[in-house]
């Protein structure tokens, strides 16, 4: 399995990840209506990567490329989003290049997030949100000990505007200490 760095996204990153998201575009719209629309070109992502560095200012979203660390490739992206900070909690997203999906390198690269997540931010739960079809990003919680805590119906809107259940699967900050023993 590569090995992986997770780091924010810099303007110098637009081609490569206009490049990943050119590549799998028909996979990637269904699950990620807004970022694919924010990257239609490359001026398009340059702004994106702007607006998702002003959402880490802010506290409101944080973004990680998945880079190759021997290279330093961008072969995915990660989102905590939907924050709330009273409890605190929050959802994650995830994707990563079809070239090297089935790898581990995300089972990998979302332990890494968690770790940041409980561990920097101090959330006490994170969710994630997954299409009942999407057999491998299901594969990829369950092996970060995220549980199906249920489904919840008519809860996505898709680009052409279908509307998808999404099973719900979550972690609390107590649970991922108790995997780390």
């Amino acid at each position: 399995m590569k090995k992986i760095i997770l780091q924010s996204l810099i303007p110098e990153d637009a081609t490569q990840l206009f490049e990943l998201v050119h590549r799998d575009r028909k996979h990637l719209v269904t699950y990620f209506p807004i970022s694919t629309s924010a990257m239609k070109s490359l001026a398009t992502t340059e702004q994106y990567i702007q607006s998702l560095n002003r959402k880490t200012e802010t506290k409101i979203g944080y973004t990680f490329g998945i880079k190759t660390q021997e290279s330093g490739d961008l072969i995915g992206l990660l989102f905590i989003k939907n924050i709330d900070w009273s409890v605190p909690k929050a959802e994650i997203a995830y994707f990563i290049d079809a070239q090297v999906s089935g790898k581990g390198i995300m089972t990998n690269a979302v332990h890494l997030l968690l770790k940041y997540s409980f561990e920097q931010l101090k959330m006490e739960r994170i969710y994630a949100r997954i299409a009942p079809e999407n057999i491998g990003s299901q594969r990829v919680a369950i092996n970060n000990g995220l549980r199906l805590e249920g489904t919840m119906r008519n809860d996505f809107r898709t680009k052409s505007g279908e509307l998808l259940d999404v099973h719900c699967f979550g972690i609390l900050k107590k649970e991922f200490e108790e995997r780390k023993k």
